[in-house]
């Protein structure tokens, strides 16, 4: 057998053929890896699973990935004793929801990506870790082969106490406005802004909400848009918001870029665009860098925008974007001192150079010099995109380009085609999608958080237009979720359980929770389309709303709910292809009727108060 041939079968494991551009960067390891639900397991049913779930842009999974599943020695253990599938979270977040539930439980919530997860042969999980060093893992997986020939009947055990553990239903609670917002106050940070210490995530869908529902949060809210806008979690030079922050004070970022942290952020920047006036030329600025970036760097050519951005660029974490005393003398020239001076004074090193960070909002010198700065960074080498598109984020990237030109009369034309193009890739001919590779090829049928966030963003586009036919989208596609999704008066992640358990997805994080969402949809199109049964079932999920659910950042969607839910919640109905009303004059749920022959009508579930002749007379109230 020739050297060549040696080499070719050693790196033929299952994920040469796969899609996914996460998976492709394991098909050449020594590890016998295999695609998530894959059929090719059947001559290793008696094996121990190993479950490692990561994402093309997460720095750590490509640490572990060289420094752990490269190494022939862990895969000889790895090989022999389980079956190991390689899982990306983006194309299963089914996959990621459940185990990431049972590793948080098992880890008492210190979780994260990577996530590798040690299974019975039949999913349930019995282990679990982020990223460790060879040592330990290897002492690790040595370990659990033992115990699974020793004593099988102990993990049998725990598996199953394990998986009554997760699937145990919390009794029903409501959430209390006053424990929201003592528990807001208790953990925002006044002097940085954000919440908690480190690390800091910017959670801008968590930040609207207070903005919009807790009195005399105006002062904390507004630092911290400061605060992120200037600093090093935003990326001053090219445009772009980190996943997050490393240190209290925004300074140093984890430096992957996801979509949906863009579209959450540009929804942030509209409601207190449209909430301040006094800080809209900040704003204005800060988002048409943001969006030049947006359109240049991760929209694709084919309308629809990529997953995310890597942190790291030949396995160094944010190259592009740091400097060196010398690389900054060399392009600012006779500024360079005056500029290495403000960053001794603000900002931190990494990996020995700078990062660009401002304390507040810079001055035109600074911009300068960051500008000049950014066109030399632009030329070096950049972190690798990952081009797959997936249903939710692309429309949370294209509800918060929406929402802010609904505040800033922006030119809606790339908006409304955005959408379009959202619409007839992700649910054409009735079919509805999770993910589109960049060859054009879909995967998946939609999840639940894919139908939320676009059902929300086709309600924005309906807002955005003044056209009701994107609101009949809407109401189509929450009768398709309805139909497929619901099973014991709550709407499930997926349409078909197949995992060891299938979590109810309840709970807030950076994006919000996909129940939550669709919760607030409901009620939203039961006023707008007059649907009782949408309303009746969105009371339904909030009855049965899990006691668990107490950190603030973990039920924000379930506190707007509260505030929107009774039947007497005013929404204010526009004739169709009329302007858009000033928005002081608007309630919280609005949009066009094609059924009215007058202006507009405020009404409520149950009846309408006043109707509106003209626009003279709804602003005059």
């Amino acid at each position: 057998m020739t050297l060549s041939l040696i080499w070719h079968l050693r790196i033929m494991n299952g994920l040469h053929n796969e899609s996914s551009l996460y998976l492709q960067s394991h098909a050449e390891q020594p590890v016998h890896w295999i695609p998530w639900g894959s059929s090719v397991v059947s001559s290793s049913q008696h094996k121990l699973q190993l479950i490692s779930i990561g994402y093309a842009s997460c720095h750590w999974c490509h640490v572990m990935s060289r420094d752990i599943f490269s190494d022939d020695e862990v895969a000889a253990i790895l090989n022999a004793h389980f079956t190991c599938f390689k899982v990306d979270r983006e194309q299963h977040p089914d996959v990621d929801r459940a185990y990431m539930k049972a590793a948080s439980t098992l880890l008492r919530g210190q979780v994260g990506w990577p996530l590798n997860v040690v299974a019975l042969p039949d999913g349930r999980p019995i282990w679990a870790s982020t990223y460790l060093a060879k040592a330990p893992w290897m002492f690790a997986m040595k370990e659990l082969a033992k115990a699974a020939h020793d004593r099988p009947d102990e993990l049998e055990a725990f598996a199953e106490e394990l998986r009554e553990m997760l699937i145990s239903q919390p009794t029903p609670n409501a959430i209390q406005p006053k424990k929201f917002s003592e528990a807001y106050l208790e953990l925002r940070d006044v002097e940085w802004g954000g919440m908690g210490i480190e690390p800091k995530f910017p959670n801008p869908n968590f930040l609207r909400l207070v903005a919009r529902r807790i009195n005399d949060s105006e002062d904390h809210i507004i630092n911290t848009w400061k605060r992120i806008a200037h600093s090093g979690t935003y990326d001053q030079q090219l445009g772009g918001i980190m996943r997050y922050a490393v240190h209290r004070d925004w300074s140093v970022p984890h430096f992957e870029k996801m979509a949906y942290d863009q579209g959450y952020w540009l929804g942030f920047c509209a409601e207190l665009y449209a909430r301040l006036p006094e800080e809209r030329a900040l704003i204005e600025r800060h988002v048409s860098h943001l969006t030049r970036w947006l359109h240049r760097d991760l929209q694709l050519n084919n309308g629809l925008f990529a997953s995310s951005i890597s942190a790291e660029i030949n396995g160094e974490e944010g190259s592009n974007l740091l400097w060196s005393d010398e690389a900054i003398a060399n392009v600012l020239k006779d500024d360079a001192s005056e500029f290495l001076d403000r960053l001794k004074r603000q900002a931190r090193r990494v990996q020995g150079k700078w990062h660009l960070h401002h304390d507040g909002i810079p001055d035109e010198q600074w911009l300068k010099h960051v500008g000049t700065l950014a066109q030399h960074a632009m030329n070096r080498p950049q972190p690798t995109r990952d081009d797959q598109c997936i249903g939710a984020w692309n429309a949370s990237v294209i509800t918060g380009l929406a929402e802010w030109c609904l505040v800033s009369n922006q030119s809606i034309e790339g908006v409304v085609q955005s959408a379009q193009i959202h619409m007839s890739t992700f649910f054409p001919k009735s079919q509805a999608y999770h993910l589109v590779y960049p060859d054009g090829s879909t995967s998946g049928t939609a999840f639940l958080d894919d139908l939320a966030m676009t059902m929300n963003m086709l309600i924005r586009m309906a807002q955005l237009t003044m056209d009701p036919t994107w609101l009949d989208q809407a109401e189509q596609w929450a009768d398709w979720t309805v139909s497929n999704f619901e099973k014991d008066g709550v709407l499930h992640y997926q349409a078909q359980d197949s995992l060891f358990w299938e979590p109810v997805p309840w709970e807030d994080d950076i994006m919000p929770s996909p129940l939550g969402q669709m919760t607030l949809n409901l009620i939203e199109l039961a006023h707008l389309k007059g649907r009782q049964d949408f309303h009746q079932l969105a009371r339904d999920i909030a009855h049965q709303r899990p006691a668990a659910l107490t950190h603030p950042q973990q039920c924000y969607t379930w506190h707007e709910v509260d505030h929107i839910i009774d039947m007497d919640e005013e929404h204010l109905l526009i004739r169709a292809g009329e302007a858009r009303p000033a928005l002081n004059q608007l309630t919280r749920i609005w949009g066009p009727s094609s059924e009215l022959n007058a202006y507009g009508q405020l009404c409520t579930m149950t009846s309408c108060k006043f109707e509106y002749h003209n626009p003279n007379e709804l602003n005059h109230g």
